[in-house]
């Protein structure tokens, strides 16, 4: 389980280095057949170079990260999970963020 140190320590970098505005790119690592479970990773452009910021990403948004897949898992159907993340990213980071699919 993620400590409340740990999410602010991750808001803090996340924070540092994206910029109100900013692109944060979604790959869909993995789902299940039914569709009710994905494994998204995250990533953004700094300094010119692609950065994974997963493990950041899901300690800001308090989610569920999957070892096994190096991705954060969400569950559930019906909605844009890549939208929704980046939306809670954005309001932990109290910035707009925009979000494009790999």
């Amino acid at each position: 389980m993620n400590t409340e140190v740990q999410r602010d320590t991750a808001i803090k970098k996340l924070s540092e280095t994206i910029t109100p505005g900013a692109t944060i790119y979604v790959l869909l690592r993995r789902k299940n057949k039914l569709g009710t479970c994905r494994w998204l990773e995250f990533y953004h452009i700094h300094d010119g170079q692609l950065k994974c910021i997963t493990w950041d990403v899901s300690l800001a948004i308090q989610g569920e990260y999957c070892r096994e897949h190096d991705a954060v898992k969400f569950t559930g159907a019906g909605l844009d999970v890549g939208y929704a993340s980046v939306r809670d990213l954005s309001d932990a980071l109290s910035r707009t963020l925009t979000h494009k699919w790999l």
